[in-house]
């Protein structure tokens, strides 16, 4: 997941909270859809549950020093959830020049893996002639395409595109 201990806990905690394991409505009433619990009234109440993760932010000395902080500073746990969630599902997205709204965070953060802005100064027919040119198979291209995904390391570590390599040849084929 690429988190620290300040993000999984709030992460836990988060999920937890909203989700259907510890909302404060009858576990019966959100069936698909979590946000139809009734979270909001606090008079409801059910009889709480304790998961493994929970018992680690319990049990655990470092992840319990963060939920205490996240328990005496309610702002501070919704800020780091905030962003905590935002990088899990923003993670794997490339560069941030595709986000797009005004919730958009406008600084670079260290997990974004920036990717540089690509060359714009070639001859797309040219590339395409070439290509066509090279003599490779259908299956061969694919392969090739799929191979670029994985990058020079032979395997992202922080995302999609662990499938396949480039066949032998392919890049000897297009002049690479």
């Amino acid at each position: 997941m690429a988190m620290n201990d300040e993000e999984t806990v709030a992460l836990t905690a988060g999920g937890h909270t909203v989700g259907k394991c510890h909302s404060n409505g009858d576990a019966k009433l959100p069936g698909p859809d979590p946000e139809g619990a009734d979270v909001e009234d606090p008079s409801i109440r059910l009889n709480p549950i304790m998961t493994d993760a929970d018992m680690v932010m319990k049990m655990d000395p470092a992840y319990r020093k963060i939920s205490e902080r996240f328990y005496q500073d309610p702002e501070y746990f919704a800020e780091t959830f905030a962003r905590a969630w935002f990088k899990l599902t923003h993670r794997d997205l490339g560069p941030k020049t595709r986000y797009i709204g005004p919730d958009a965070p406008q600084e670079d953060l260290i997990w974004q893996d920036p990717v540089p802005a690509g060359r714009a100064d070639y001859d797309v027919a040219a590339v395409k002639a070439r290509i066509a040119a090279s003599g490779l198979s259908v299956a061969d291209m694919v392969a090739t395409a799929w191979g670029t995904v994985r990058g020079p390391s032979g395997g992202r570590t922080s995302g999609w595109g662990q499938w396949g390599a480039s066949p032998a040849g392919a890049a000897e084929g297009l002049g690479g």
